[in-house]
């Protein structure tokens, strides 16, 4: 999901989201999982959403002998 940058900070950047969580719920859906989000602090704010899991990406640059 995103968010045209000059949308970003109002409240339709959020109708999306609440209007995809509403149609789950209608359809009795009780918990719904958002793989790969950010910013996390608009998922909270806007659905009370938490982290439940991270996923840390690593990398190592390996040199040629």
């Amino acid at each position: 999901m995103g968010a045209n940058v000059s949308f970003r900070g109002r409240e339709i950047d959020s109708i999306p989201l609440k209007r995809g969580l509403r149609g789950m719920k209608d359809q009795g859906y009780k918990t719904a999982t958002i793989s790969w989000v950010g910013p996390i602090a608009f998922y909270y704010r806007e659905a009370r959403a938490r982290v439940s899991r991270v996923f840390w990406n690593y990398e190592k640059l390996v040199e040629e002998k």
